[in-house]
């Protein structure tokens, strides 16, 4: 596979779980040209955190199933 086909996998294609959280993978960076944050770092051991983007509050949870929902 050649390093062009890699950007044009569909999200189907894309691996769940990034095995390369310390270092991205260059798929894991392309997928939206963001930066990659771990959810550790935004949770900071606690289960839910609020958000506030355009007037709106927006809540992260982690689930007891260790899944992350957002809530508006």
């Amino acid at each position: 596979m050649s390093s062009t086909d890699d950007d044009r996998l569909s999200v189907r294609e894309r691996p769940e779980v990034c095995q390369h959280a310390d270092d991205p993978c260059r798929l894991c960076r392309g997928i939206a040209r963001a930066r990659v944050v771990h959810s550790d770092e935004l949770l900071q051991g606690q289960r839910e955190l609020f958000i506030l983007h355009a007037g709106q509050v927006y809540r992260l949870l982690r689930t007891r199933n260790d899944k992350l929902l957002l809530q508006k």
